[in-house]
Parts: structure tokens; C-alpha cells; sequence
């Protein structure tokens, strides 16, 4: 199970056991992204996807009604023991790289998706 971590900027990834107890969760990982997270959907091939939003002020004028645009990002997270993503030739997807922000992660692989500065699309949701 994956949870979007909004103020830690993190995805966390959960083992939900329920041959002991119904109600127990494990963490087995946190995967630093570089934005507050918002909205999260696993692929057919589990590669989850996640947006959220890189300028926190910038969504709060959004939200009221003081600006019409904000920053969005969206990431596809795999695990690193999964093949690699095919690498961008054109880096067009990526003009700020995640690396610039956020550690990398041992347990996953992070690649952008979608990054706007709000003029194309207002916010990641």
C-alpha cells in the first residue's frame, strides 16, 4: 500500500499483513518526492504514479481565488529492483531535475512525468 505524505514530501510504502492481525501495517519504505504529494494511482504494471505540488504558497492563492495558476509535477515511482525507465533523449519532460530537490532513494526509482509552471496546466489535482 503506498500513502501520500503531504507535509513530509514523502511517499510511504506499507506491507499490510492480514494473516496476523487485520489491522497491522508495516513500513517498508519512504521515498522522498519533490513536492508536497497529492493524488496517487498505481499502473497496471505497479508503477505508481504520483502529483502534488512543488510551490505550496502558489496553490494556497489558487485555492483563494488570488491567482488562477500553480506549479504541478507528477512522478512515476517504481522499485529499484524493477527494470529502469527509458531515459528522456530530449529531457523536455524534466527541465528541473527531482535530484535537484530530494535525496535519491535506495529502495526506488523517482522519474519525471510532468512538471508546469501553472501556464499550461493550473495545478496537479
Amino acid at each position: 500500500m503506498a500513502v501520500a505524505a503531504c507535509s513530509a514530501g514523502q511517499i510511504r510504502y506499507y506491507d499490510v499483513d492480514d494473516h496476523d492481525r487485520k489491522d497491522e501495517m508495516k513500513l517498508t519504505a519512504s521515498v522522498p518526492v519533490p513536492f508536497a504529494p497529492d493524488n496517487i494511482m498505481f499502473d497496471d504494471d505497479d508503477v505508481l504514479f504520483v502529483a502534488g505540488h512543488p510551490h505550496f504558497p502558489s496553490l494556497v492563492k489558487v485555492a483563494a481565488n488570488k491567482a488562477r495558476e500553480a506549479p504541478s509535477w507528477v512522478t512515476a515511482i517504481r522499485p529499484a529492483s524493477m527494470p529502469p525507465f527509458l531515459a528522456s533523449t530530449d529531457n523536455v519532460a524534466e527541465p528541473y531535475p527531482v535530484s535537484y530537490r530530494v535525496a535519491a532513494s535506495t529502495t526506488h526509482t523517482v522519474q519525471t512525468v510532468y512538471q508546469s509552471n501553472g501556464s499550461h496546466f493550473a495545478t496537479s489535482s
